[in-house]
């Protein structure tokens, strides 16, 4: 294939259609190249045939009111809910409430220190000043490294809090899910170009100099006057794109930032087991620290007899990898000590499993970007324009406490839109 286009954009995850559809709105020929099979990147689901409930093995929840997502599950007839926000606790043996103590993770947003700290720096400190309990400062090390894909080590404070007041900002923490699959809104936000997006097309090269682009796979060239550019972290850092000449500014800007391992293991069981203990009988969110699989959560307000287990930063790291069915046996595990039920009693009740490996996925290398102490300016650097030939979008380079959001690379997707539609050189 060979093929002329006004702007090329890699990737057809949602900030990549996003760019790719305010583009086409504004009058200007696009092109989208994905390495997968289908659209919608780190957003991938599929659809139980015989509960009708559909699973997100991506990219799950809405995290906080998001005005862009609202007006495009409107277009597609699609409902937003907010999910069972109910957290229990399995903590030495003991099954407990564990929501005031959840409730304190928000607490990070109030960092607002000169110099960054990691947050186990923070944690310390806070735990020894205001005397924190043990169960404080668990769950507190277990939100970030579940819900930032980070160890505490690493993860900046800057970069957390940010996102934290970001978050506060769209009305809190409480999660929302689209009721019939995010993969449902990602294809209402691609149909008006879904016949400019070229699936199985993995680019391996960009050559470049100002005003001129041509990006080169196994079998096509596309040739541009501009690309923009919405790869994930973890394919930018692996030198699956390679640009021609190099790019150092964003080469440094890679180096500062990490991608943050995930992965989902999926349980259908053939009865509600959760239920039959009175304190978890309204589950939403079930954590069970130092588990192999240490959060889960049921599909609520769906009425459906799957659980969704969570492992994210250095627990994700350890089982990348391993074989579906080895995780599926971790999760298992992890969830009948959850639930404080013998494993092969869950074991029967489990009808099927299901398991996604992001950290292992070749397009992705991971679940979403990790900012680590000292480096939250390199989502802006990363999403700095280059001589107005190649412009950057996608979660990584949202520099304003949304990355690592589904809102947030929809965000850089339309702002690298219009940086290109205000360029000279595209125009």
């Amino acid at each position: 294939m060979d093929e002329r286009t006004d702007v090329v954009v890699l990737g057809a995850g949602v900030a990549g259609l996003a760019a790719a559809r305010r583009l086409h709105e504004a009058g200007r020929q696009v092109l989208v190249l994905e390495a997968r099979e289908r659209v919608g990147g780190r957003v991938e689901g599929w659809v139980d045939p015989e509960e009708g409930t559909p699973l997100e093995l991506g990219a799950e929840f809405i995290h906080g009111e998001s005005r862009a997502l609202s007006a495009l599950a409107r277009e597609g007839g699609l409902h937003i809910c907010p999910v069972r926000d109910v957290h229990r606790v399995r903590w030495h043996g003991r099954l407990i409430d564990g929501g005031a103590d959840f409730a304190e993770v928000e607490r990070l947003a109030e960092f607002r220190e000169r110099q960054d700290l990691t947050c186990d720096e923070w944690i310390f400190q806070r735990a020894r000043s205001e005397h924190w309990s043990p169960l404080r400062q668990a769950l507190t090390r277990a939100y970030v490294e579940g819900f930032y894909a980070a160890p505490p080590e690493l993860a900046g404070m800057e970069a957390v809090a940010r996102m934290e007041r970001g978050a506060t900002a769209l009305g809190g923490i409480t999660p929302f899910r689209v009721m019939e699959g995010y993969a449902r809104l990602v294809h209402t936000l691609a149909e008006p170009v879904r016949e400019r997006v070229r699936l199985l097309h993995a680019v391996q090269e960009v050559a470049w100099r100002p005003g001129q682009v041509e990006v080169r796979g196994v079998g096509f060239r596309v040739r541009a006057r501009v690309a923009v550019v919405t790869l994930p972290v973890g394919a930018l850092r692996h030198d699956l794109l390679r640009f021609l000449p190099a790019v150092e500014d964003k080469r440094a800007a890679l180096e500062a930032l990490q991608m943050g391992p995930i992965a989902k293991v999926l349980l259908r069981l053939s009865r509600k087991v959760w239920r039959e203990a009175p304190v978890l009988a309204e589950l939403g969110f079930l954590h069970v620290p130092g588990a192999a699989v240490p959060v889960w959560w049921t599909l609520a307000p769906h009425e459906s007899c799957w659980l969704v287990g969570w492992v994210g930063g250095p627990g994700a790291a350890q089982v990348a990898g391993l074989p579906p069915h080895a995780l599926v046996e971790r999760g298992v595990e992890s969830l009948a000590a959850g639930l404080g039920v013998e494993r092969a009693v869950l074991a029967d009740a489990v009808e099927s499993g299901h398991v996604r490996d992001w950290t292992s996925d070749p397009f992705a290398g991971g679940g979403y970007c990790v900012i680590p102490a000292g480096a939250a300016e390199a989502p802006r650097l990363l999403a700095r324009p280059v001589a107005r030939t190649l412009f950057f979008a996608g979660e990584a380079t949202h520099a304003n406490g949304f990355s690592g959001t589904v809102h947030g690379a929809l965000a850089t997707g339309v702002r690298a839109a219009l940086e290109v539609l205000t360029s000279t050189v595209a125009a």
